[in-house]
């Protein structure tokens, strides 16, 4: 996997190409919460999954940006 994920308490995700540093999709959470933990999986389909202390759930989105799972 070449990408590494940060999130920030404005509720913002940005994926970034891990080995030039760019910049490749930004995530926002659906009421722009604070970001907690975040894991990015590559199998059996390659997403992204966030977690929301503030509101208790587990986001999961597509790498494309489509909402997987709530």
């Amino acid at each position: 996997m070449k990408l590494f994920a940060t999130g920030c308490t404005g509720g913002f995700i940005y994926l970034y190409n891990l080995y030039n540093g760019q910049l490749m999709r930004s995530f926002v959470h659906p009421n722009k919460n604070p970001i907690n933990s975040i894991v990015l999986s590559n199998r059996p389909l390659f997403c992204i999954v966030f977690y929301s202390a503030y509101d208790h759930q587990l986001y999961s989105y597509s790498i494309n940006g489509f909402l997987l799972e709530v």
